[in-house]
């Protein structure tokens, strides 16, 4: 039983490095590949408020964990304590 991969299973890394052994095709794509890594000053922006939301919901989680174990502490101390009093 043989499971090595061929050559060809394999991804492509390899990366024209001028547009004239590649064609227009390979241009297009490049250039395409760079509109798609810069980000506009608005991407920027909705990326900046995506980040702060989630840290206030993770803030907000946190600490309404807390609260409900303090609740949880306080109605056990107030069930159980005047028994041993």
């Amino acid at each position: 039983m043989n499971n090595d991969s061929t050559p060809t299973d394999l991804p492509r890394s390899e990366n024209p490095t001028s547009t004239s052994e590649a064609g227009p095709a390979a241009a297009s794509v490049d250039s395409a590949q760079r509109q798609k890594d810069e980000e506009s000053p608005t991407q920027k922006r909705a990326q900046a408020q995506m980040k702060k939301r989630f840290e206030f919901i993770t803030s907000l989680t946190n600490n309404l964990d807390i609260v409900i174990y303090a609740e949880l502490s306080i109605i056990y101390y107030m069930e159980y304590v005047h028994l041993y009093i």
